[in-house]
């Protein structure tokens, strides 16, 4: 029910979803030879991270290696019970367990902390 412009703004948005959780995409394809158009529904199913990269399926910009470069040493779709884990209220989105010690993250946010879309 939700217009999404971007694959950014896709990926934030299945970000604060859980493991699990089946999706109903409607996506709008334009003809670029003719400028037809049509719509096409698929439901999908999420999946873990780890998941994903096990099957080889995780997109280049998304490596381990880039997400330490931005400060997070481990992070987790959030559930209730991590959020109590770590004695933060629940949001949905993706939960900060450790941060990269010394990063400039470190410095402006908690472990606990949950990013959300807005």
């Amino acid at each position: 029910g939700t217009a999404v412009t971007t694959s950014t703004q896709l990926q934030s948005m299945i970000s604060s979803m859980l493991p699990g959780e089946t999706v109903q995409l409607t996506i709008w394809r334009r003809n670029e030879e003719d400028g037809s158009s049509r719509t096409l529904t698929a439901s999908v199913t999420l999946s873990r991270l780890p998941t994903l990269r096990a099957r080889g399926e995780l997109p280049e910009d998304q490596s381990e290696e880039r997400i330490t470069e931005l400060g997070i040493a481990k992070m987790s779709t959030s559930t209730p019970e991590l959020a109590q884990r770590h004695n933060t209220p629940f949001h949905r989105g993706v939960l900060i367990e450790r941060l990269v010690p010394g990063s400039m993250l470190a410095a402006q946010v908690q472990p606990g902390s949950t990013i959300i879309t807005s």
